[in-house]
């Protein structure tokens, strides 16, 4: 297989200027995002000079030349203009771009065969001066050809219309959802090279996901048979998505994922989630997540439907799976955490170990006293309402008391109680 140099991160910093010729004032600074980039580790920085300078002026760019201390790749026009300014400045890296006055970005690579002479007298002069130079251009083959002839020693792809030719992009773009950041537009590239990496250095050849992957993985595998050669394949298998029962992504809710490890959600957490599903939920996950045969899920749905209160489903839901992922053992542990919350005396809950003891109360309100108040003694009043704040106000505590609905480890107490 062929041998391809390691990845390199460019930032490119024209909006920051964008924004701040915007605001009509002197931030955000361009300058001050070239070196915040440059800490974090960016091996270059990217900055377009147009023509009509609606981005970086030619002040940044002659501030900025001295300022890196990576790498500058300026983007430019081929113009006379432009290429002057660029052999003044020398930058590491000049890389042509065509432009158009109307256009918001870029739209659309360099035509290097319609303009052949001129980008070739464009890449001689920059070479000249030590400037190496790319050329910013459609992934076309006969393209690809022509700036290798023209004497380019970089090429830089405009993936635009590739990744526009994907149904899950356009739909997108087209107000179909909530749009598209500039984070998922660009991740499809980064999950196919990711792919081809995984082909290149552990000989992978399936990648797996849900339905709505399935351009992110075909990406990866067209760009598999692409840098590697004809004869390389790779494979993509998708699965339809499991939703909620409200239309949302199973475990893509904050909070809500579950991990299989018991270091990353707990054997006792691991029962709850699935104790804790919806009943249409329940209905869906149990078909998909146990091995139950139709008949005994069919029954259970039934027993289900007749005493919903009961939640049968989910019991059973959480018991298949804690059992199959952790074992009975730990299942039988889970159960009996869940049960100690309701058990009607402390001799459960005190069984429990420090970890399970505080995830059973999780959600539960709660509030944090020193142990040195505990020692000099906490009357009920103060520990319901001043201490933390359980109860509006001491007449409230008092009238709960009054009452007898308070509890201190599950034994009713009064007004003259003290904690200690």
């Amino acid at each position: 297989m062929s041998t391809f140099p390691s990845l390199e991160l460019g930032i490119n910093i024209d909006h920051v200027a964008t924004l701040r010729n915007a605001r009509g004032t002197v931030y955000p600074d361009p300058l001050r995002a070239a070196r915040l980039a440059e800490e974090a580790g960016a091996d270059l920085i990217t900055l377009h000079l147009r023509e009509d300078r609606r981005h970086i002026k030619d002040a940044d760019l002659l501030a900025l030349r001295p300022l890196i201390q990576t790498r500058m790749n300026l983007e430019c026009a081929v113009t006379p203009e432009m290429l002057n300014i660029a052999c003044q400045v020398k930058p590491h890296d000049v890389c042509l771009v065509p432009e158009k006055r109307a256009e918001v970005t870029t739209e659309g690579g360099l035509d290097v065969i319609g303009y052949f002479d001129a980008v070739k007298a464009a890449t001689t002069q920059l070479k000249d001066t030590g400037i190496r130079v790319s050329l910013f251009i459609d992934p076309e083959e006969n393209q690809i050809q022509a700036a290798k002839d023209v004497g380019a020693t970089v090429i830089e792809l405009h993936t635009g219309k590739y990744m526009m030719a994907k149904d899950s992009v356009k739909k997108r773009l087209a107000g179909e959802g909530e749009g598209m950041s500039f984070t998922e537009f660009t991740y499809q590239l980064i999950q196919g090279y990711d792919f081809h990496h995984l082909y290149k250095t552990h000989h992978c050849l399936l990648q797996m996901g849900g339905s709505d992957q399935w351009g992110n993985i075909t990406t990866g595998t067209e760009l598999v048979r692409r840098m590697n050669g004809d004869g390389a394949k790779a494979y993509a298998m998708t699965c339809p998505l499991i939703t909620k029962a409200d239309g949302s992504k199973f475990g893509k809710s904050e909070g809500g994922n579950v991990w299989l490890t018991a270091d990353k959600t707990s054997v006792y957490k691991f029962y709850q989630f699935w104790l804790n599903t919806s009943d249409m939920d329940a209905e869906k996950y149990i078909k998909i997540f146990t091995f139950l045969d139709k008949n005994t899920i069919d029954l259970l749905i039934a027993e289900h439907l007749k005493a919903l209160h009961l939640r049968a489903l989910q019991k059973r839901l959480a018991e298949e799976l804690t059992t199959f992922v952790h074992g009975k053992e730990e299942l039988e542990k889970a159960i009996f955490a869940s049960n100690a919350f309701f058990s009607p005396t402390m001799d459960d809950l005190t069984k429990l170990d420090d970890i399970t003891f505080v995830e059973v109360f999780d959600g539960v309100p709660n509030a944090e006293i020193t142990k040195e108040d505990i020692a000099r003694g906490i009357d009920m009043i103060a520990a319901l309402s001043a201490k933390t704040g359980f109860l509006a106000s001491n007449s409230d505590a008092r009238r709960e008391l009054k009452q007898n609905a308070i509890s201190l480890n599950k034994a009713k107490v009064a007004e003259d109680y003290k904690i200690t």
